[in-house]
């Protein structure tokens, strides 16, 4: 019998202000250091996925939001690139939270900044910049990386 597909999920908070989106600039964390990432996380074992970003958003952020006040807005396939196997991730727009963003996290996170949406710098990891593009044209779905492309 094949052995049954172990894809593991991520999710990712879009946070919308004045046409600019909240990044975290990545350090001391081995993956994607000196890039721009969004707040994000892997789902734990008994999470479902909103419950993983309402996690991971306060764990590094600071900021505080509802379940409900979270839309899907792009879902990404991406294949393995490493011994933990491929990945599904799922972007939500935050519609509201409460707070304002600090960096909850200095030792992974140099500083938080918001970048114009129309204008992101080179920095941005790559395949997040790639699920900012489909969601801005109203994509929901992608499959990244699977005809040779890069992903990172």
């Amino acid at each position: 019998m094949k052995e049954r597909n172990k894809a593991v999920p991520a999710v990712y908070a879009l946070f919308e202000r004045d046409g600019a989106l909240l990044f975290m600039l990545r350090q001391n964390t081995g993956y994607q250091d000196e890039k721009y990432g969004l707040p994000a996380g892997h789902v734990e074992t008994g999470e479902s996925l909103t419950q993983a970003l309402v996690r991971e958003v306060a764990e590094e952020t600071g900021l505080r939001i509802e379940a409900g006040n979270l839309e899907l807005v792009h879902l990404m396939y991406r294949p393995k690139k490493d011994e933990t196997g491929e990945r599904i991730d799922a972007f939500f727009r935050a519609l509201r939270w409460n707070g304002e963003p600090m960096n909850a996290e200095p030792r992974k996170c140099a500083r938080l900044d918001w970048l114009p949406f129309d204008a992101l710098p080179e920095n941005v990891v790559k395949y997040q910049r790639h699920a900012i593009e489909c969601w801005r044209r109203g994509s929901v779905f992608s499959e990244l990386g699977w005809q040779g492309e890069a992903t990172t």
